[in-house]
């Protein structure tokens, strides 16, 4: 007689599964077995040799009822397990990266602060133990299809016995599963469930640190250039400041307008101290987000790619973690619903064992002549089902029911929260962009009614000081407004990449395996 056991191998891109036969009297040395055949050997040795080949009987018994139909179930393909692996990416994708602006030679782009930060991030190590735990409980549940083989000593009362008492008894049971209307199944399919529910919990949490790394990579381009706009502010303030205390020393201004150049200077000078304040806590923040002791140099710009990013993003719910979380525990609590029935049905087993009495020398029966007594071989069908176990059925019916209310309810918010966070970003980016082109139009002419000012106040005195202090800040004013309403439109970018779940394909990292997981939508 041969058994087929289902093989799982996996491959690049598909997985399949092979039978392989195994013949019944190699089937002691799986999963441990021969570990029990070699202790059978060098026991041999013992008085109450009839126990092994009990034992023996009882093994090629319970691999009897190891049916085909079972093994082939039992075996289907588990996900990739996770370890402590760094990033490793296919060749093809590491190609198309190398070739990518600012990949080499450009300092520290966008993406390669991504890459390191998903690397290193600890939330993504404890997320990926979690996922691997979650894989290994695929395994335990897979286990009911297999023979169960059980030992102990037990304590055993045997009226027939002449010694009268409790004797204590070494025993041996194996059973098979032959047929439990589902629960082995159901068991599986839950495990699985949960598995693929944590491994969309894992893509979650490195979305949210590749969005918590890229914002504050924008930060920091965005309180540069605001910092290098208050730093020619101050300049321009200064200048003209000079240019008061010399026409005060002259006698062709008077002391208030110095004392007033003076107040607009300090102020511009406090609103650099505050934005390179700013500038360092982000530096700050995105040396701890990549792992590194300081920060390095800095690509010359930001990808433009972030400014259109609310343009193309599209809304699938297959590629929002989220969604997929959600829909995971809605199959986990469906497969509770089909287990907990399957439960109240009875489950038909083959069963064999052996016990031995370890006190009972058997002198008795050899005076007698009659056979060693000391060994006792069972076997056969079971059939048992479970009659009362205070109400557990019903309360795990209940759980299941509303494990299965609450799957439901977080598919549903989980599209809701991404359809909504999506249309907000896209209008935001919209109201900005119009902005942004309006500023962008207007600072030529603020430069250029700077300049008419200062030569109207210098040269024709047709101007107060007042007025070009005013326009030498407006201009500044409208370069701030530019860089900030530039820094708000690639925040927006990336949050539109984040609810539509396509951070991961925006920044090369769809496709690439991350600690033994591969991302795929």
């Amino acid at each position: 007689m041969e058994l087929f056991i289902a093989s799982h191998f996996e491959e690049p891109d598909q997985s399949r599964q092979k039978h392989i036969p195994l013949r019944l009297e190699n089937l002691i040395k799986i999963k441990g077995y021969e570990l029990l055949r070699q202790s059978a050997g060098n026991m041999s040795s013992w008085r109450g040799r009839k126990i092994f080949p009990a034992i023996a009987a009882a093994l090629s018994l319970t691999a009897t009822g190891c049916t085909t139909a079972n093994l082939d179930a039992a075996m289907p393909a588990t996900a990739s397990t996770v370890s402590a692996k760094t990033i490793s990416e296919p060749r093809a994708a590491a190609e198309q990266r190398s070739t990518r602006p600012g990949a080499s030679g450009e300092g520290l782009t966008l993406e390669k602060a991504v890459v390191r930060a998903v690397d290193w991030h600890p939330t993504i190590s404890e997320a990926a133990s979690r996922t691997n735990q979650a894989g290994d409980e695929i395994d335990v549940a897979r286990a009911g299809y297999f023979p169960q083989v059980r030992g102990g000593v037990s304590s055993v009362h045997d009226d027939a016995s002449r010694r009268g008492n409790w004797n204590p008894q070494l025993s041996v049971t194996g059973s098979q599963m032959l047929y439990d209307f589902g629960k082995v199944s159901s068991s599986v399919a839950a495990a699985r469930a949960a598995h693929d529910a944590s491994r969309s919990s894992l893509l979650i949490t490195v979305d949210d640190v590749i969005l918590e790394t890229a914002a504050a990579m924008v930060e920091v381009y965005r309180n540069r250039e605001l910092a290098a706009v208050a730093q020619d502010q101050v300049r321009g303030i200064a200048d003209i400041t000079d240019l008061v205390h010399q026409r005060t020393d002259r006698g062709a201004s008077t002391r208030s307008d110095a004392v007033q150049a003076n107040a607009r200077l300090q102020a511009a000078q406090s609103t650099e101290l505050q934005i390179r304040a700013d500038q360092e806590r982000w530096e700050s923040e995105l040396v701890s987000l990549i792992g590194a002791d300081s920060l390095p140099g800095l690509a010359p710009r930001l990808p433009a790619s972030l400014a259109t990013a609310c343009e193309k993003a599209s809304l699938s719910i297959d590629t929002v973690p989220a969604a997929q979380r959600a829909l995971a525990e809605q199959r986990e609590a469906q497969a509770q619903l089909r287990s907990n029935r399957a439960r109240a049905l009875p489950t038909l087993a083959v069963e064999v064992g052996a016990g031995y009495d370890i006190l009972d020398n058997g002198s008795d029966e050899l005076l007698l002549g009659e056979d060693d007594s000391r060994t006792e071989i069972r076997g056969g069908l079971s059939l048992s089902s479970s009659i009362f176990e205070g109400g557990a059925s019903a309360a795990r019916n209940r759980a299941a029911a509303n494990a299965l209310q609450a799957a439901n309810a977080g598919l549903d918010n989980a599209r809701f929260e991404a359809t909504r966070k999506l249309r907000e970003a896209r209008q935001q980016t919209l109201s900005l962009s119009r902005l942004l082109a309006s500023l962008r139009t207007r600072e030529p002419t603020m430069r250029e009614t700077r300049d008419m000012y200062r030569k109207q106040y210098l040269e024709l005195g047709t101007r107060s000081l007042l007025d070009l202090l005013n326009a030498e800040q407006e201009l500044h004013a409208a370069r701030f407004d530019v860089a900030r309403t530039t820094g708000d439109i690639q925040r927006l970018g990336l949050d539109c990449q984040y609810s539509a779940g396509q951070l991961r394909t925006a920044f090369g990292l769809q496709g690439a395996s991350l600690r033994g997981v591969t991302f795929q939508p």
